[in-house]
């Protein structure tokens, strides 16, 4: 449908890329003013108002803009400023204007900045975002450096230091979230059957399969090398207080006491550890 350009709203904070590019906006209106046909813009309106809230073609609304253009042709959704800004948040992933690495960072900082996200996973913003799962990380990362600084500012900069929504999680809250979600993930597959294969074929619990086993396998390395060399230890003291001592056959049976091998060479964890070293994947 055609919708008069003065009516759409690009003032409701759902315009996420790190700046509009000027030479986009020239380059689009050459292209417009030569007959080329772009794709409708994407708003969103609410319920019973006639708010008409960008969400995609802010680069499309200026070049008609520039042009003098009185209508533009838009697509329209219903709902409000969130569900726009959730459809900006993942829009020209892949298609339309390439997003550079400041949108990107951008998109997750107004993502974190939103109320709407608290409780969303670190892999919940990624996929929202549509970027990559290590960016949003780092992003989180240095928000709980600066906030750590912030909490050290002497108390005269604390007077006049804006107080945070939210404290932000800490990285063991949102890794502890991230694994519980993963272990639902894999709970949800079939133990046998032809739709086995069709599960684990789909990236997403790939994805989320070898990330709940590198975290349990690293966890379970640590463990098991803590108790053997616990055990190690024990048999050690054992056999130092033992040495020397005459041997006693009136207290009953007589217990097996282990050893350690004399050859250092021999003394390894056990076998398991070899298999749990291997770091099979469900995929090659």
């Amino acid at each position: 449908m055609k919708l008069e350009v003065g009516l759409i709203e690009v003032t409701a904070g759902t315009q996420v890329r790190f700046k509009i590019d000027q030479e986009i906006v020239d380059e689009y209106a050459g292209a417009i003013e030569a007959g080329g046909i772009f794709p409708p813009l994407v708003v969103f309106a609410p319920k019973n108002s006639q708010r008409y809230i960008l969400a995609d073609g802010f680069h499309r609304l200026a070049a008609c803009k520039k042009l003098g253009r009185e209508t533009i042709g838009v697509e329209v959704n219903e709902g409000g400023v969130h569900e726009a800004l959730h459809f900006a948040l993942g829009a020209n992933a892949e298609h339309g204007l390439r997003r550079s690495n400041a949108d990107k960072r951008h998109m997750v900082q107004m993502a974190f900045n939103d109320p709407h996200y608290d409780d969303c996973s670190l892999r919940e913003i990624s996929e929202i975002c549509r970027v990559s799962h290590t960016l949003v990380r780092r992003i989180r990362e240095e928000q709980n450096a600066k906030a750590s600084n912030a909490a050290g500012t002497s108390s005269i900069d604390a007077e006049v230091t804006v107080r945070p929504r939210k404290p932000l999680p800490t990285q063991n809250e949102v890794d502890r979230k991230e694994l519980m979600s993963a272990i639902a993930t894999i709970k949800s597959f079939p133990f046998s059957g032809g739709s086995a294969w069709h599960r684990c074929s789909l990236i997403d619990d790939i994805n989320d399969l070898n990330y709940c086993i590198d975290w349990m396998t690293e966890a379970l390395q640590e463990h098991v090398a803590g108790a053997y060399s616990e055990s190690v230890n024990t048999q050690e003291e054992s056999a130092e207080e033992s040495c020397g001592r005459p041997a006693s056959t009136d207290e009953g049976p007589s217990q097996q006491t282990l050893i350690p091998p004399t050859n250092s060479s021999d003394a390894r964890p056990p076998q398991f550890l070899h298999f749990i070293n291997a770091g099979s994947k469900v995929v090659d």
